[in-house]
């Protein structure tokens, strides 16, 4: 049992640091895009301050497993979604519509590896 612990914390711990992995490449991306001298920079500001609320969101749940850091996590991925849809639409270069594809798979992963964190995290505070 405590082999079975010792597993999940692992996954918990390397899950987490892939997380944060992410989040800091995907917030490089970005800070590319707000130096943007045209219509998308403001849209790639608005996807920065989200990101760095789902960043600090996300903190918060897994320390406190707070109901309302989740939703302020979902409510900041939804407002990072929406910008970076404004982004693209007012990408007027093939180099910043390349920066923000970056952006999205950067996202996608960040995304991905945040909702397996949770689910880990929610997982493990089940048991005794």
């Amino acid at each position: 049992m405590g082999l079975g612990i010792g597993l999940l914390l692992a996954l918990f711990l390397i899950a987490a640091l892939v997380a944060y992995t992410q989040l800091r490449s995907l917030e490089q991306k970005l800070r590319q895009v707000t130096e943007i001298e045209e219509p998308a920079g403001s849209a790639a500001l608005e996807m920065e301050i989200n990101l760095i609320g789902t960043g600090f969101a996300l903190l918060g749940y897994l320390h406190d497993h707070d109901p309302l850091h989740l939703q302020r996590l979902r409510d900041d991925q939804s407002d990072f979604e929406k910008f970076l849809r404004q982004y693209h639409e007012l990408a007027q270069t093939q180099e910043y519509r390349t920066l923000g594809l970056k952006v999205d798979q950067g996202y996608t992963r960040f995304r991905a590896l945040a909702d397996r964190l949770i689910r880990i995290e929610d997982e493990q505070t089940e048991r005794p």
